[in-house]
């Protein structure tokens, strides 16, 4: 037989108070461990009854409590005294409170349910913009333009977070753009990530493919400031290569110098 919700959500509320069989309480905790929308219930339903077990422990303040037995004290006095009642200690007086704060825990529940509502509609928001911007860098960067292709270098560095498409665009344009100040853009927008292993990967390959003397250069002083030493072979390729320009070919020697 299959128990409706409400039927289970009252089982998991006997379970809490200790009201179950052997055999109930098997079925109640197999149905929390296997069923994320069980547990979530039953997480929420012992807040609850713990914060309502937190209401016995309280005790009215002590001037307030004083006052109120004079107050009973004074009624006691007159021609046909009333039945004093212990209301501070009445059962009724603290179901009234803990209904109270169930209401409050229920809201407190509802609020954060819309919080989290929220905070998932912000995160989809920023994620379609981050797409959005994504789209448009790896876009312009194969556009006719060099100025566009630079824009978009520069609206990569200004992203909080730098998308692996993005980074793979930038390796790209390093290394094939026909523009010598868009590749410079795109090294100097890859040397933030440096940290990352395949970036240094792409720069330590990049010495091979790489024909500009400023870019070269540059690209040598990198390596040296991360201190990669995996740049020493090409290094002293480009080091005792003739075709090299003398000023990189120095460069170079001194790279491997200090990497050595």
């Amino acid at each position: 037989m299959i128990m409706k919700d409400q039927d289970i959500a009252e089982k998991i509320a006997a379970y809490l108070s200790g009201d179950l069989s052997k055999h109930e309480v098997y079925e109640v905790e197999t149905l929390i461990s296997e069923n994320q929308k069980w547990k979530n219930e039953h997480e929420d339903q012992e807040k609850l009854l713990t914060l309502m077990d937190s209401v016995s422990c309280l005790e009215p303040p002590a001037r307030m409590k004083n006052d109120f037995e004079k107050m009973l004290l004074k009624e006691n006095q007159r021609p046909e005294p009333l039945k004093r009642v212990r209301y501070w200690n009445s059962s009724k007086l603290w179901w009234q409170v803990a209904a109270s704060l169930a209401i409050l825990a229920l809201g407190y529940f509802i609020g954060i349910s819309i919080h989290k509502n929220t905070t998932n509609d912000q995160i989809l928001a920023l994620q379609k913009e981050m797409n959005a911007t994504k789209q448009l860098v790896i876009t312009s960067l194969k556009a006719e333009s060099a100025s566009a292709r630079l824009k978009a270098v520069n609206t990569s560095n200004e992203m909080k977070m730098m998308d692996e498409d993005i980074l793979i665009a930038l390796i790209n344009t390093l290394n094939t753009d026909k523009n010598v100040n868009v590749r410079i853009a795109s090294l100097e927008a890859l040397s933030q990530f440096a940290d990352q292993e395949h970036v240094r990967k792409a720069l330590i390959e990049s010495l091979s493919t790489q024909n500009e003397p400023t870019i070269q250069i540059v690209l040598i002083h990198l390596l040296v400031q991360l201190n990669e030493k995996r740049a020493l072979a090409p290094l002293e390729k480009m080091m005792n290569d003739k075709n090299t320009m003398e000023t990189v070919r120095d460069e170079a020697s001194f790279g491997v110098f200090k990497l050595s």
